[in-house]
């Protein structure tokens, strides 16, 4: 299934694909926002800010 999809993916444009990715991008940087709405009720700010620089670190390191 998974390898069937991909081999779809691969056939598309580039351009498509890179749209594709950018709004794959959108729907994450919108969910990353709805997420720390929803943290800012409980959490401080600081903390918040901290885990999320901290968890992007850990995701660009490699």
């Amino acid at each position: 299934m998974l390898d069937r999809l991909q081999t779809s993916f691969q056939q598309l444009p580039r351009n498509i694909r890179g749209g594709l990715w950018m709004v794959l991008a959108g729907v994450f940087f919108t969910s990353l926002g709805v997420m720390i709405r929803m943290a800012n009720k409980e959490v401080h700010v600081l903390e918040i800010v901290f885990f999320r620089y901290f968890i992007s670190l850990m995701i660009m390191a490699p």
